[in-house]
């Protein structure tokens, strides 16, 4: 069968949108991709300085793993703290 004579039916459309919506839910899905993050998206997400940052590490209010110089927080320790800030400046 030559190219010229191929033909795509309204079935084959259906597969490959299903196909290609899957793959795109996959690739760009709202789950967070990594569970550890640094510090600088940390300070970007609850919107903190450096400094800020360190006195919550100092204090133990926030959890965190250091490995060599990098700091990583678990992602969702970090949405819990977002979330509590949240309940706080709502009252």
């Amino acid at each position: 069968m030559n190219r010229e004579d191929r033909f795509i039916t309204y079935q084959d459309l259906l597969e490959f949108k299903v196909e290609l919506i899957a793959i795109l839910k996959a690739n760009f899905s709202n789950e967070p991709k990594n569970r550890w993050i640094k510090s600088k998206e940390v300070r970007k997400i609850l919107d903190l300085s450096p400094g800020t940052l360190q006195t919550l590490r100092n204090s133990n209010k926030i959890e965190f793993t250091k490995i060599g110089r990098t700091i990583y927080y678990d992602r969702n320790a970090v949405n819990r703290m977002l979330e509590e800030r949240s309940n706080l400046n709502g009252k």
